[in-house]
């Protein structure tokens, strides 16, 4: 199996792991795996030898974009004898019928969760056949990372204290999904808009007196007015008459505006740290944060149990408060329900509360 990826990196032991637990899927033919498909048309152009070409999509919102389309309409993916996915949109039926060809998740935990589960108590020397690295080595490289961005070099997050996340915010992938759909860099005046709901959002869980009812409102109104931009932008966009997933796109949206309120809130109530880049910690994978409880959200692009955060928190001993299944149960028919999303807010903050204090002896 050759992965055409960075050893050691997050893509590399997540394609590594995913496809060894299902080896016999690919027959006696060599796997040349990427999560960029440029990577393996150059492949299979410079290579003499049959193999079979497996493309591990990443974001799977690629899949339902004019970009895809357009490549796909020339013949790009013919060669690609295997499709999976990071990401279903909330239904995988749907992609696969974008696409009109077989399509898996690629960290299907009913797939994974044996292998997964066997190398987080593996010896070292069969972790790093998957690209697993000792703690240590990320402990070093955070360190590298502090000294080239002209930081001091200390340790900035400490071993205790309450819920800890690393990663985005929401924001990010609202623009980089609207961008894909216009196929153009967002300008000042469409970002603005974009910001301006996620603050409306972040001023409503800031208020001390601020409900969860009120905050349940403001989450679906911010998702009203970010998916009627989204509409108005790309019907003035050259894509206007593309058949885009109103579905998908509104999942990204709603678990962008759930994962930004509930950070929000959390860090008011100081309940949750947050580390957003560049302030890039290895908190997943290092044993220093073993005592650390991880709040996790499920990938923006969907909903399945097991993505690339969660493997890492798993392999690496981390304990997970997930907000995942929660999220879900308060998005109905496409959109987000206040009464259910108060609720199940109500729920998440309980938790949260429950997770950081102290356990009885």
């Amino acid at each position: 199996m050759t992965i055409l990826e960075p050893y050691a990196s997050l893509a590399y032991r997540t394609i590594k792991l995913a496809l060894s637990a299902r080896r016999s899927s690919f027959g006696a033919r060599p796997v040349i795996a990427s999560s960029d498909h440029l990577k393996l048309l150059d492949h299979q152009r410079r290579s003499r030898v049959e193999a079979a070409y497996v493309w591990a999509v990443m974001d799977g919102f690629f899949l339902a974009t004019p970009t895809f389309e357009k490549y796909d309409s020339q013949g790009a993916f013919e060669a690609i004898t295997h499709i999976f996915v990071v990401g279903d949109l909330d239904g995988l039926d749907r992609l696969r019928a974008r696409l009109g060809r077989p399509l898996e998740l690629l960290l299907d935990a009913a797939v994974c969760d044996p292998l997964v589960e066997r190398l987080a108590h593996a010896g070292s020397w069969a972790r790093l056949k998957f690209g697993l690295l000792p703690s240590s080595v990320y402990a070093i490289n955070d360190r590298v990372k502090a000294l080239r961005q002209g930081l001091i070099v200390h340790e900035t997050v400490k071993p205790l204290g309450p819920l800890l996340f690393a990663g985005n915010d929401g924001i990010e992938p609202v623009r980089q999904m609207l961008a894909t759909c216009l196929e153009q860099t967002l300008d000042t005046s469409e970002i603005e808009v974009i910001n301006s709901a996620f603050a409306k959002v972040r001023m409503s869980g800031a208020q001390p007196s601020s409900s969860d009812s009120a905050l349940a409102c403001q989450i679906c109104a911010a998702f009203d007015a970010l998916i009627q931009f989204a509409r108005s932008s790309i019907a003035r966009s050259r894509n206007a008459h593309f058949p885009f997933d109103e579905h998908g796109i509104s999942t990204i949206v709603y678990k962008a505006l759930f994962r930004h309120a509930v950070l929000d809130r959390l860090r008011h109530l100081r309940l949750v740290e947050t580390i957003y880049p560049p302030r890039n910690v290895s908190v997943y994978t290092r044993s220093r944060f073993n005592s650390r409880r991880m709040l996790d959200f499920g990938s923006t692009n969907g909903f399945e149990v097991l993505y690339p955060r969660t493997l890492d928190c798993r392999l690496y001993g981390k304990t997970i408060v997930s907000c995942n299944d929660a999220c879900k149960s308060a998005f109905l028919h496409g959109r987000p329900d206040a009464q259910a999303l108060e609720r199940m807010l109500t729920g998440v903050f309980a938790a949260a509360k429950a997770a950081v204090s102290p356990q009885p002896n």
